[in-house]
């Protein structure tokens, strides 16, 4: 804060939601060293003192900067989504879709409820309290958004975004969403509501959902001794509708997210992620395949960077060689 008072940097201060001004007199030269609780710090080493400290910090929460906060309209991700669109000055439709939304159904008293949020849409479950599983969400839905609008869907939804799930609200969700991709990281199969989901969602399948699992690097398939000895300690009686669900939903094919990669990687994953929601939605809707109305250029870019090193560890860990294993039926 005070180098960048000191260089005249263009600086846009960020409210959370959680943050709250000081009054005037615990910013001052006085008190500021109580404010910032700096005992820890020798700031007089790089020729910082407390009088300078204090006019860095008046001005950085003061009046004369265009400051930022955070929105409380929309969910947790399209907050970050905000934020970027504040300092940058530009619109995603995106968040402001979402906002109207929310506004109108403010204004006519509507309920935003669980089946307003899923209903059509393609859904993404995740570990709610893993920031690798909510990160890893948020990448594949801003990959395949606009795809999944194009085909004529209605969108893409985060489900750890609605504020008021219960695991009684489980079952609604494969029965309305027009999809489920479901995020597995390091704590899913201790989650339960995860694991719920999945049955659920395994009970439904025969009313023509696509149920897609997705795995992140931390994640670890099950054991035997999982299903013999975990589910039967922690659920008791109930294991064994667990166990069944669970079963059959790992041998659904899974498509993997590397989360540390590249953006080129994550790339040629989501279009795999979007490649298997359209095999499943045209074979049961009859629409027009996504893969003739994507670009030739996609295609060509998806076929030079199939074969990465990188891409290389998902043949090896399906078991496929690479010439068996063919990545959106090009």
């Amino acid at each position: 804060v005070t180098v960048a008072y000191l260089s005249h940097k263009k600086v846009i201060p960020v409210y959370t939601l959680e943050f709250v001004k000081p009054w005037e007199n615990a910013i001052s030269a006085a008190n500021i060293p109580e404010y910032i609780a700096k005992a820890d710090l020798i700031l007089s080493e790089y020729g910082i003192g407390d009088e300078l400290l204090s006019q860095a910090f008046n001005w950085v929460l003061g009046d004369s900067l265009h400051a930022v906060h955070v929105r409380t309209t929309v969910g947790r991700r399209l907050r970050l989504v905000g934020v970027v669109e504040d300092c940058t000055g530009g619109v995603s439709k995106e968040v402001t879709n979402s906002m109207e939304v929310r506004a109108t159904r403010s204004k006519t008293s509507t309920i935003y409820t669980l089946q307003d949020f899923v209903s059509g849409y393609v859904v993404i479950a995740a570990d709610h309290t893993d920031d690798e599983a909510c990160a890893g969400a948020g990448i594949v839905m801003l990959k395949i958004y606009q795809k999944v609008v194009e085909f004529g869907i209605v969108g893409v939804n985060l489900l750890h975004e609605y504020p008021h799930l219960d695991i009684v609200d489980l079952e609604e969700v494969p029965l309305r969403a027009q999809s489920l991709i479901i995020v597995l990281s390091k704590g899913s199969l201790k989650l339960d509501m995860q694991l719920h989901l999945i049955v659920e969602a395994m009970k439904a399948i025969d009313t023509g959902i696509t149920v897609l699992p997705l795995t992140l690097p931390r994640f670890k398939f099950p054991t035997e001794s999982y299903f013999t000895e975990y589910l039967p300690q922690h659920f008791g009686a109930e294991s064994r509708v667990l166990a069944a669900g669970l079963k059959g939903f790992f041998k659904r094919i899974a498509v993997q997210l590397a989360t540390h990669s590249s953006d080129q990687v994550l790339d040629a994953q989501s279009i795999i992620i979007f490649d298997r929601l359209n095999k499943s939605y045209t074979a049961g809707k009859h629409h027009k395949s996504l893969r003739q109305q994507s670009s030739q250029r996609s295609e060509d870019w998806l076929v030079a960077h199939a074969r990465t090193s990188e891409l290389k560890g998902m043949f090896e860990n399906t078991g496929l060689d690479e010439d068996e294993y063919d990545l959106c039926g090009i």
